[in-house]
């Protein structure tokens, strides 16, 4: 038998796992940057750029549900390469703005 929080957890991850399909298109994924500081020097080395999910009318979905996802759905692909773009993108920004030498990882 099926329990109604059963029902509302399958219920949950399909209504997800739809919305991750057009958040790409939808412009709702981001990526945050969070500076990596040289305890010797107390000088920003790099960054880590964190991937993040915000839809409008259920707010910030947690990575630890999202990742999962989208590795069991294929979109982990399309959405790895949406993160190298941008962050890539991002560093050229930083370049052209006489930022230099940051490094950066993702998470």
């Amino acid at each position: 038998m099926c329990s109604k929080d059963m029902k509302d957890q399958v219920i949950e991850k399909m209504q997800l796992t739809n919305s991750l399909y057009r958040a790409l298109e939808r412009e709702q994924l981001m990526l945050y940057y969070q500076p990596q500081v040289s305890m010797e020097s107390n000088t920003i080395v790099g960054v880590e750029g964190l991937l993040r999910w915000y839809i409008p009318d259920k707010g910030m979905i947690s990575p630890a549900v999202f990742i999962p996802l989208a590795e069991q759905t294929g979109m982990i692909n399309p959405i790895g390469e949406w993160v190298l773009e941008n962050a890539c993108r991002q560093c050229k920004t930083w370049k052209d703005k006489g930022i230099h030498a940051l490094r950066m990882a993702a998470s």
